[in-house]
């Protein structure tokens, strides 16, 4: 069953990679700044304010800046959107975690993002059951959201205040035992989600091998220096690349830490 769940797993993540990309263009192309403008300013000034740690990786700096912004009491629009997705995976005791940008933010360099990642720990075969209480509660991105998210095993949401949602619905070995591995980070004082620690998430970038993860992953590894677990990346990161047949991305994340 576990050789069976493995292959679902790759055909839909690979059918999602090349769905996505098309979608995530045309909301590119469609994006309405204005109304996006203050989660637009709000990561700005992240990056404003964080210029100083951009030139070290020192964990001083890194809590010194995350208290400036907590006395500057900013709530960007997406922190909103995390904090009301998370009570509603709390209040189901659905686990969790959140990925992507937010947990960059938490673990590297820190950037602009326009979406909310987050990894829902769903099985396999259970997952129309989450989709339908979800579609119960946020507006779908696109059409026929249902079948998308059971081919996909992805779900493209709107939080009620508009921001982007991707959440994904996790079974692996892997994903069970990141959502395990995940902590609470405190982005504001109104903003504490849960998180995926860094191992982790240098093992889904590398694992998703586009330019902008290497460049994630590069800004994770000036942050955290010699905190980083390198055997449990490896041991994680191994057999997900053999199941997609790119043990080069071992070999090209092996060349970057040394």
């Amino acid at each position: 069953m576990t050789e069976e769940n493995n292959k679902l797993w790759l055909e839909s993540w690979q059918h999602a990679e090349v769905s996505l990309k098309k979608i995530k263009q045309d909301e590119l192309c469609n994006y309405d700044y204005e109304a996006h403008l203050p989660a637009i300013n709000g990561m700005l000034q992240w990056a404003f304010d964080n210029r100083t740690i951009r030139m070290t990786s020192g964990l001083i700096e890194q809590q010194k800046f995350f208290m400036k912004m907590r006395k500057k009491q900013m709530m960007n629009p997406l922190f909103d959107a995390a904090m009301e997705i998370q009570n509603f995976m709390q209040k189901r005791k659905w686990t969790f975690c959140f990925i992507g940008g937010l947990a960059v933010i938490r673990w590297g360099e820190i950037r602009m993002t326009q979406d909310i990642d987050l990894c829902l720990l769903s099985g396999f075969g259970k997952e129309e059951k989450y989709i339908e209480e979800i579609l119960k509660s946020f507006t779908p991105r696109i059409s026929d959201a249902l079948n998308f998210a059971l081919v996909n095993r992805i779900m493209l949401l709107y939080s009620s205040n508009g921001a982007a949602v991707d959440l994904s619905f996790g079974g692996l070995p892997f994903e069970r035992q990141m959502i395990d591995r995940a902590s609470l980070f405190r982005y504001s004082p109104n903003c504490e989600v849960m998180t995926c620690s860094a191992e982790d998430l240098i093992v889904l970038k590398a694992f998703a091998d586009r330019f902008k993860d290497w460049a994630d992953i590069e800004g994770i590894l000036m942050r955290q220096k010699n905190r980083l677990d390198f055997g449990y990346v490896f041991e994680q990161l191994t057999p997900l690349c053999e199941l997609k047949e790119s043990s080069e991305i071992v070999d090209k994340l092996h060349r970057l830490i040394q």
